[in-house]
C-alpha cells in the first residue's frame, strides 16, 4: 500500500495542473507543508503546468480554422474509420509474421507491435486504437459546445490531422498527470533539456501492468468463445 500524503490527497481533489483553470496560488500554499516523499510530485506538477501552459499559448498564437460541430463529428468519424482500417491491416500482417516465428498465444499475437522496428513509438494495436478513440472523444466534447462555423481552405483530411494532433498532445499531458497523481510516477530531470517519467514504485507498476494484461486476456478469451458458438 502506498502512502498518500496530505499534499498528494489535496492535489487529487484539485483541478489538474494540465487544466487552464489550475489554481496556482492554492498549489503554492500547499508547497509549504510537503512530506519527505512529496518533492518529486511537486516537481512533476510544476513541470506539467509549465508544459501545458506553453502548449495552450502556442495554440492561441496559431489557431486552426474553425469547424462546425457537424463537420467535426463527420471528420472525426472518418479519421477513426481510417485509423481502424490501417491498424487492423498492420496487426494482421504482424500476427502472421509472429505465427511464422513460432507465436502461439492469442494474447501475444494480438499485442505484437504494429510499427516499424526502428520507430521510437512502436505500440500494439489496442494501445493505438485506445489512444485514437480517447483523442477523438476529447475533441468532440469541445466541438459540440461551440457555435463555430466552417472556415479556412484546408481539406477535411488536413483539418482532421491537425485537430487530432493538437488534441493528442493535451491527452498525453493528462495521461502523464494521471500516472503521477494516482499511480506514483514522477519526473526526473536527467539533464537540462531531457525529462524522464518513471514509476517511484516499480513493483506496483509491474503489478498494475500484469493486472491490465490479465484483464485484456480474459476479455479476448470471452470474444473467442463467443466466436466458436
Amino acid at each position: 500500500m502506498l502512502y498518500n500524503s496530505p499534499f498528494r490527497s489535496t492535489l487529487q481533489r484539485m483541478r489538474p495542473p494540465t487544466a487552464a483553470d489550475f489554481d496556482v496560488e492554492e498549489f503554492r500554499k500547499h508547497l509549504r507543508v510537503l512530506d519527505d516523499g512529496d518533492g518529486k510530485l511537486a516537481l512533476t506538477a510544476a513541470w506539467l503546468f509549465a508544459e501545458s501552459k506553453r502548449w495552450r499559448d502556442y495554440q492561441a498564437e496559431n489557431p486552426l480554422p474553425t469547424l462546425s460541430p457537424k463537420s467535426a463529428f463527420l471528420i472525426a468519424a472518418a479519421m477513426l474509420n481510417r485509423e481502424f482500417h490501417v491498424v487492423s491491416n498492420r496487426l494482421l500482417n504482424r500476427m502472421r509474421r509472429a505465427q511464422r516465428a513460432g507465436g502461439v498465444s492469442w494474447e501475444h499475437l494480438t499485442h505484437v507491435p504494429i510499427g516499424k522496428s526502428d520507430e521510437n513509438f512502436n505500440v500494439d494495436a489496442n494501445s493505438a486504437m485506445d489512444a485514437a478513440t480517447d483523442v477523438v472523444n476529447h475533441w468532440l466534447r469541445e466541438a459540440v459546445t461551440t457555435a463555430a462555423k466552417d472556415g479556412g481552405a484546408l481539406t477535411p483530411g488536413e483539418l482532421g490531422s491537425k485537430y487530432i494532433f493538437r488534441t493528442s498532445v493535451r491527452r498525453g499531458q493528462n495521461d502523464l498527470w494521471t500516472r503521477a497523481i494516482w499511480e506514483h510516477w514522477a519526473i526526473d530531470q536527467s539533464d537540462k533539456n531531457l525529462h524522464l517519467m518513471s514509476p517511484e514504485n516499480k513493483g506496483l507498476a509491474t503489478i498494475m501492468d500484469a493486472w491490465v494484461a490479465r484483464h485484456e486476456a480474459n476479455s479476448m478469451e470471452f470474444a473467442r468463445l463467443d466466436a466458436h458458438n
